[in-house]
C-alpha cells in the first residue's frame, strides 16, 4: 500500500506462480535488466557450480513499487532480496524506506508462518558468508574517474572500512564508476552503517 504498492513479475518462463503463467514477456525482462532493475541469468562457472541455474527461470522473479525504489528480488543468489534505492544522496530517505518494505515483506513472511532466518551469534544468515551479520550492504554508485586510477585506490577504501567494486557488481572492471559498500557486516548493526555512509558522503 501507499509508496511501497506494485506488483510481482516472474521470469519470462516461469511457470511456477499461478497467477502469472509464463511470467512477464521477455521483452519486459529485458527492459528492466537494462534499467538495472533486474538480476542477470547465472552463467559463470562458480554460480554454475553451485546449481545457481538449476531449475531456471522457475520461482524467480522481481517485486517492484510503481517508482521502482522500492525492490524485492526472489531467488537470484538470496532466497529474498530487499532492495531500496534511489538518485541522489538521501541515504536517510533510502533507509526508512528500506525499513518500512523489510517491516511489510516480514509480515507476511511470519504470516506465512515462516520468519527471516537469523542467529543470536551470527546474526541474519543470508547465501553468501560475507553478508553474514546485519545483511546489509549499503552502496553508493559514484564516478571517481581520477581516485579511482590510484594504484593505493582499494586500500584507500578498506581504510575507511568500504568496499569498491566495478559499476557492473562482483568481479567487473574498473572503470571510473564504482559501487562502493561497507565491508563491515559481522557484528554490526543496520544503523550503524547507515550512519558510517551518511558521515562518509556528508
Amino acid at each position: 500500500e501507499g509508496d511501497l504498492k506494485g506488483d510481482y513479475l516472474p521470469l519470462a518462463g516461469s511457470e511456477s506462480y499461478a497467477a502469472k503463467k509464463g511470467g512477464m514477456s521477455a521483452e519486459e525482462e529485458e527492459v528492466l535488466r537494462h534499467e538495472h532493475f533486474l538480476f542477470q541469468e547465472p552463467d559463470s562457472t562458480l554460480l554454475i557450480s553451485g546449481a545457481m541455474h538449476r531449475d531456471w527461470p522457475d520461482a524467480r522473479g522481481i517485486f517492484h513499487n510503481v517508482d521502482k525504489n522500492a525492490l524485492v528480488w526472489l531467488n537470484e543468489e538470496d532466497h529474498m532480496r530487499i532492495i531500496s534505492m534511489e538518485m541522489g544522496a538521501n541515504l536517510k530517505r533510502v533507509f526508512a524506506r528500506f525499513v518500512d518494505l523489510t517491516n511489510a515483506v516480514e509480515k507476511v513472511v511470519i504470516a506465512e508462518g515462516s520468519s527471516f532466518a537469523h542467529s543470536e551469534h551470527l546474526g541474519y544468515i543470508l547465501t553468501c558468508p560475507s553478508n553474514l551479520g546485519t545483511g546489509l550492504r549499503a552502496s553508493m554508485m559514484v564516478s571517481l574517474p581520477n581516485v579511482g586510477l590510484r594504484p593505493d585506490f582499494v586500500d584507500l577504501c578498506s581504510k575507511h572500512r568500504l568496499q569498491p567494486r566495478g559499476s557492473g557488481g562482483v568481479d567487473s572492471a574498473f572503470d571510473g564508476t564504482f559501487d562502493i559498500s561497507n565491508s563491515d557486516r559481522v557484528g554490526k548493526s543496520e544503523v550503524e552503517l547507515v550512519n558510517l555512509m551518511i558521515r562518509g558522503v556528508a
